[in-house]
C-alpha cells in the first residue's frame, strides 16, 4: 500500500511536471510567433515611412523645379520686354515713382493736367464707338501717371496740326509726338514709351 502510494505520488509528480513544460514550451513557441508578426509589423512600418518620406522629398524637389521654372521664364520674359520694348515687367508691376517736393508745389499749382490726344493714333490712342471711349496704351499710360503722381488728368481731343500750338499756349501740358533732336531742344521730351517698326511705300 505504501509503495502504491509512492508510487502515485511519483506518477502525480511527473504528470505536473510534464504539464509544466509543455506549457512552458507552448509560451515560448507563442513568443516566438508573437514577436516575428512584431518585426514585420514594424518592418512594413518603416518600410511605409521610407516610402512617404521618399514621395514627401520628391514633391518637394518637383516643386522647387516648378518655381524655378517659373522665375527663369520671368526673368527671360523681363528681360526680353527691355529690350525690345524698354519695359521692365517688375517695375511696371510693383514699381512706383516718388514724387519730389518741388514736383508736389508744382501739381498743387497746375491743378489738373491736360493730355491733348489725337484719336486717330492707333495702337497709342483711339476712339472707340462701342466702348464710347477714349482707348489705347497711351490712355492707360496717362492712367497710371495720374495714379503714380496722386493727381487727376483729363483727356481733350486735339488735332495734330494744331497739337504743338496748343501745347506752347498752355491749352494742354502734355502731347505725345515722335522724338527729333529739334524738338528735344525746344521740349520736355519723356523716355520713349514705345517703338514701332515702319516701311516707306514707293509707287511702282
Amino acid at each position: 500500500m505504501l509503495k502504491l502510494e509512492k508510487y502515485q505520488k511519483g506518477v502525480d509528480f511527473f504528470e505536473k511536471t510534464a504539464l509544466s513544460v509543455e506549457q512552458e514550451c507552448s509560451f515560448v513557441e507563442f513568443s516566438d510567433i508573437d514577436d516575428a508578426t512584431v518585426r514585420q509589423e514594424r518592418g512594413d512600418a518603416m518600410e511605409d515611412t521610407k516610402q512617404s518620406n521618399k514621395k514627401f522629398h520628391m514633391n518637394i524637389l518637383y516643386v522647387v523645379w516648378l518655381l524655378g521654372l517659373f522665375l527663369f521664364l520671368l526673368v527671360m520674359g523681363n528681360w526680353y520686354c527691355v529690350k525690345v520694348y524698354g519695359g521692365n515687367l517688375f517695375y511696371i508691376a510693383f514699381g512706383k515713382n516718388e514724387v519730389s517736393a518741388e514736383e508736389k508745389v508744382f501739381l498743387k499749382e497746375r491743378g489738373t493736367l491736360i493730355y491733348g490726344e489725337t484719336l486717330d493714333s492707333f495702337p497709342a490712342q483711339i476712339y472707340d464707338p462701342m466702348m464710347e471711349s477714349e482707348n489705347g496704351f497711351a490712355i492707360d499710360l496717362m492712367n497710371q501717371l495720374a495714379w503714380e503722381m496722386d493727381t487727376t488728368i483729363e483727356f481733350q481731343p486735339v488735332i495734330w496740326a494744331d497739337s504743338f500750338t496748343l501745347l506752347e499756349n498752355g491749352t494742354v501740358d502734355m502731347i505725345q509726338i515722335s522724338y527729333s533732336e529739334e524738338r528735344a531742344e525746344k521740349y520736355y521730351l519723356s523716355a520713349p514709351i514705345y517703338r514701332s517698326k515702319g516701311v516707306v511705300f514707293f509707287a511702282r
